[in-house]
């Protein structure tokens, strides 16, 4: 499974892991054990075998995932012509920040489809291990036309892979 994203740092897209790799080398080490566990998620499901593809964003503390797009060359030509105008009127791509995400997302609104958000928690007066808390993942998949999400938890990446392909119906 190949998750992209778009690296806000490169402005271009990527492999998922490697905005993930950046936050999982933070000197922080309860920060660093929370990013290295989603790492940790993501390349087990690149070495899964399947062949299946998601777009992936990281929101605040979280890792969202949903199901490409199909081509659109009408839809794919304006946001061209925005990224150009945008680039246009901001030359600096370091001052862009989130606004470029934000504008984005308001001319071009991704079509409706299942949303899963991926976060790492861990219990109050969880066991410790190596002085972190023992982690399991959370998940919460919204579908289309539903105000109710589905969660779920799960403790290794392969119970979270299960998760995440009856959330996308594979």
């Amino acid at each position: 499974m190949q998750i992209t994203t778009f690296d806000l740092d490169e402005h271009k897209p990527c492999g998922i892991e490697v905005p993930l790799g950046r936050l999982a080398a933070s000197p922080e080490p309860l920060e660093a054990a929370y990013w290295h566990k989603l790492l940790e998620l993501v390349e087990h499901l690149q070495l899964s075998g399947s062949e299946h593809e998601l777009w992936g964003q990281i929101v605040h503390q979280e890792l969202l995932l949903r199901e490409p797009e199909p081509p659109d060359p009408v839809r794919d030509r304006e946001m061209k012509k925005f990224m150009d105008e945008w680039r246009a009127l901001n030359p600096d791509p370091t001052t862009w920040g989130n606004r470029l995400i934000r504008e984005k997302m308001q001319r071009f609104p991704p079509k409706p489809g299942v949303r899963v958000s991926v976060r790492v928690d861990w219990r109050d007066y969880a066991p410790l291990r190596d002085g972190l808390p023992e982690m399991h993942y959370r998940f919460q998949v919204k579908r289309p036309g539903r105000t109710i999400t589905e969660d779920a938890r799960a403790k290794d990446p392969v119970e979270a892979e299960r998760i995440i392909c009856e959330a996308f119906r594979w």
